[in-house]
């Protein structure tokens, strides 16, 4: 993995660690794999797939595999790839898109036009409405 996006996922990490939420993330936990890749040819500067499962307490968690793409974060500053790392990471807890400055709103342009590199109370909301 390239050095900067290894530091992105950490920072992205911490971002959601340090928030009021309860929610942790450790580094190496299994189900939540992280990676990065290179490819002109996409649009997305970080991506995640995951996947759930029903269980008998309703949805259960199987897996999320995240991914930044370092054909764009390569130009990015280290705040702005810790806030794709953190909005991917929301995708792996399972929060979707949503509008306005929230680490979750779909675009890297809009989270730094409005200066947002980690959750925010709607993000948290939305973590803590899951678990």
């Amino acid at each position: 993995m390239y050095g900067i996006n290894i530091t992105g996922w950490d920072n992205g990490r911490w971002a959601w660690n340090a928030s009021p939420d309860n929610l942790y993330l450790n580094a190496g936990s299994g189900a939540l794999t992280v990676d990065d890749a290179y490819s002109s040819t996409v649009g997305w500067d970080g991506i995640t797939y995951y996947a759930w499962h029903g269980c008998s307490t309703g949805n259960c968690f199987s897996y999320a595999n995240a991914y930044l793409n370092y054909y764009y974060t390569s130009g990015y500053s280290a705040a702005t790839i810790q806030g794709v790392a953190a909005h991917e990471l929301g995708h792996a807890i399972g929060l979707a898109h949503t509008n306005g400055c929230v680490l979750m709103t779909p675009n890297t342009p809009t989270r730094n036009s409005c200066g947002i590199y980690m959750p925010t109370a709607d993000d948290n909301n939305g973590s803590v409405a899951l678990y």
